[in-house]
């Protein structure tokens, strides 16, 4: 559900993806509540996180605004 939208945003934004099942430390590290997680970063700094799923349009009013 959510990976056809990643897919759409890696055409336009870098996107990265974790399995946190096979990288629990990152997940604990990220402070990870729920999948999907979603963190943007911007310039190498966290700006926002997102947990569980966010629509297409708002994630990407979301991302164009920081």
């Amino acid at each position: 559900m959510f990976g056809p939208i990643l897919e759409d945003l890696s055409e336009t934004h870098p996107v990265a993806k974790v399995n946190i099942d096979e990288s629990k430390a990152f997940a604990e590290e990220m402070g990870v509540k729920g999948i999907p997680a979603t963190f943007v970063y911007r310039d190498g700094k966290l700006q926002t996180t997102f947990n569980g799923f966010v629509p297409k349009p708002e994630l990407l009013k979301k991302i164009e605004t920081i």
